[in-house]
């Protein structure tokens, strides 16, 4: 299996857990710290699509090499791959306002359960909240993300599928 089609099958994973999350675990529990959970298992689906696209690019040459973390996919995927595929600049906005919230989570000294929603706060306590209904809306956009990168993917998938010739 290409490193492509790995990373196609964990952005599927990431969009079950965090839909399982949401519409399951959340209402069930009703406790907002399982919002993080979801959050990260977002941004992992929205990043191993984006990985996904990028592997496949680079594997037809069509990107110069990048670096291997997430910055420097994102970067080549934003220059390369969004103009040739067309891909909507909302769903670009939507990849970095959930990595800018994982990394608010991650530096953040403060962090505190309100109501139905979980508040990340900042050095100067300026304040960001997760909720499931914002969460849902970057989910729907991991989704239809993960469809375009598994269409693009997909494309060419046969050519890399080895038949023994004696079986």
């Amino acid at each position: 299996m290409e490193e492509f089609e790995q990373f196609i099958n964990k952005a599927s994973r990431n969009i079950e857990i965090a839909d399982h999350i949401l519409n399951i675990s959340y209402p069930a529990l009703e406790d907002p710290k399982i919002l993080l959970i979801a959050c990260e298992n977002i941004f992992l689906a929205f990043s191993n699509s984006l990985s996904a696209a990028v592997y496949y690019e680079r594997r037809f040459k069509r990107i110069p090499p990048f670096k291997e973390d997430f910055n420097g996919k994102f970067e080549a995927f934003s220059k390369k791959i969004v103009p040739r595929h067309g891909i909507k600049r909302e769903i670009l906005v939507s990849i970095e306002e959930v990595r800018d919230l994982i990394l608010k989570h991650e530096e953040s000294p403060v962090e505190f359960r309100r109501k139905e929603s979980f508040v990340i706060c900042d050095d100067s306590y300026k304040y960001e909240t997760l909720t499931a209904e914002k969460l849902r809306y970057y989910l729907e956009d991991a989704k239809k993300f993960y469809i375009i990168m598994s269409e693009i993917t997909k494309k060419h998938a046969n050519i890399f599928k080895r038949e023994r010739p004696f079986q």
